[in-house]
């Protein structure tokens, strides 16, 4: 997957490396839109694993069943964040107090 979804962009790199001689404006535009389309279908590689393990891994559902439960995974991560935010505040507040 990885090469099929990174391929198109290097080639087209490589290719603008050694030819970029955009004489005409109508050059310029298809090689932009070259590079557009590539640069997407490169970028889909980044969240094109998380689908593939989705739809292939049961353990994987599995454990982001449990992440994104109701009791555990992110309600706790979330809940961590917010006190330690809360903790950073108040020690913030702290100092300023102490520093006048």
């Amino acid at each position: 997957m990885f090469v099929i979804l990174v391929s198109p962009f290097e080639i087209r790199a490589i290719y603008y490396y050694f030819n970029d001689r955009a004489s005409s404006p109508k050059q310029f535009a298809i090689s932009l839109f070259v590079f557009q389309v590539t640069r997407h279908i490169f970028l889909l590689n980044y969240g094109s694993n998380f689908f593939l393990y989705l739809a292939s891994g049961s353990k994987f559902r599995k454990d982001l069943r449990k992440l994104c439960g109701r009791k555990t995974g992110l309600t706790q991560l979330f809940q961590l964040l917010v006190q330690q935010v809360a903790a950073k505040q108040l020690f913030s507040r702290l100092q300023i107090i102490c520093d006048c």
